[in-house]
Order: C-alpha cells, then sequence, then structure tokens
C-alpha cells in the first residue's frame, strides 16, 4: 500500500527550547527581587519563594496531518554554575518538567511537593496520568562544604527522573522550568545565580493506523478533561 501524503515530513526531528538564565538578589527586608534580565521568570506565589518558566515544543504541524510524535529521548542541558552567596541554611529545589497537559495549578503542585515531598505530575497524589509526563527531572542543591565553610557554589545532592516518553498527539509538548529556594540566606545581600538552560527532546514522527491514532487521541482527551 502506498504511503499517504502528509505536508510534515516523516523521520527524526530534534526539539529544542532554550530558556534564560535565573538572577536574584535577597535584601534586608527578607526579599528576593528577580533582575530585570530575568523577565522570562514568573514568581510562583503562595508565599513560595521560587520562580518558573512556562513554554513548549509546538507539535500542531504534525497533528494537523493526523501524525503522531514520539518521544526517544529527553534531556536538559545547562552551562555555568549553581550559585548563591552567604547562602546559610539554603537549599535549591529544581524540577523540570515536559508533559503533554498544561499544569493547571502550578503554585499548589510546588507546595505539595516542597511541603511533603509528593504531588509530582504523575505520582500517585497527582492528578496527571504517567503517561501524559514525557519527562521530569527533580534535584536538590546544597552549598559545597570546604574547611568548615559553605562556599557559594553548590552541588547536587539528589538528582532523579522519571518519564513515560510515551507517543502523544496533542498540540503542544509543554516545558517547565522551576527552581525553589528553601531557608534563609546569612547575609542581606546574598545573591542567586543559576545557569542558562535548554530543554532537548529527540522524536520520530510517525504515520498510525487510523483506529491506532484515534484511540490514542481518545485517551489524550480523556485524561486532559479529568
Amino acid at each position: 500500500m502506498a504511503e499517504r501524503e502528509t505536508r510534515a515530513l516523516l523521520g527524526d526531528r530534534r526539539m529544542s527550547k532554550p530558556m534564560q538564565p535565573l538572577v536574584a538578589n535577597f535584601n534586608d527586608l527578607g526579599e528576593w527581587n528577580l533582575e530585570p534580565s530575568s523577565v522570562d521568570w514568573n514568581p510562583i506565589g503562595l508565599g513560595i519563594t521560587g520562580w518558573y518558566i512556562e513554554s513548549y515544543f509546538d507539535t500542531s504541524g504534525y497533528t494537523l496531518d493526523d501524525l503522531t510524535t514520539v518521544p526517544l529521548s529527553a534531556y536538559i542541558q545547562e552551562a555555568g554554575r549553581y550559585q548563591v552567596s552567604f547562602p546559610g541554611a539554603v537549599r535549591l529545589l529544581t524540577l523540570d518538567i515536559m508533559m503533554e497537559k498544561r499544569i493547571d495549578d502550578l503554585p499548589g503542585m510546588v507546595q505539595e511537593i516542597v511541603g511533603s515531598n509528593s504531588g509530582f505530575p504523575g505520582s500517585l497524589n497527582s492528578r496527571d496520568d504517567w503517561s501524559q509526563v514525557q519527562f521530569l527531572r527533580f534535584r536538590e542543591f546544597t552549598g559545597i562544604t570546604q574547611g568548615g565553610n559553605v562556599t557559594d557554589v553548590f552541588a547536587s545532592v539528589n538528582d532523579q527522573q522519571f518519564g513515560s516518553m510515551e507517543p502523544t498527539t496533542a498540540d503542544k509538548i509543554w516545558l517547565y522550568k522551576i527552581v525553589v529556594i528553601v531557608g534563609v540566606p546569612s547575609d542581606p545581600f546574598s545573591q542567586l545565580r543559576f545557569p542558562s538552560s535548554r530543554a532537548v527532546m529527540d522524536i520520530r514522527v510517525i504515520d498510525e493506523p487510523d483506529l491506532t491514532y484515534l484511540f490514542r487521541q481518545k485517551r489524550s482527551y480523556e485524561l486532559t478533561n479529568y
């Protein structure tokens, strides 16, 4: 049987999305303020000291042709140091997420993760199904200790990741980068510097049989509207 003609090309692709570095300054009022250069970052709210970037990979060109996006690999690239000057007891929590459904309540999700280490998208306490989460990485950073002193350079002490890498017929794969500060620095003029990053996903665009494609769309619709 001859292959169906499509406007979008079938085969392997690499999608990438750059994300801005984060620079925030502590002050003598006990507040963290973003530097003007960090315009892409949004405050989380709900009394949480942290910020996030929301973006997406646009896969609508494939769904318009009834094609399926199959993730092959997903990862995060970061260039630079993770730094908090005068850190005191400060820790950093970071989340990198790639999923086919937009997060409905991001502040509530982060609040649950910070408070009880649960609520990750696709976890047992989440309303999002694991199959909707293509990739998730959670890390915790603390300052490196040298000679009894905590330096401004932070290193990862906890690095976990999971994801279904399930094929999708969604129009977008939503991207999130979340940085949360836990604790208070030892100096009112502390500064947080988090490096620029890039979300990368290698995919394969395929033309599935009609019945398989329709069932995949049905399942995606049910999960999105759960």
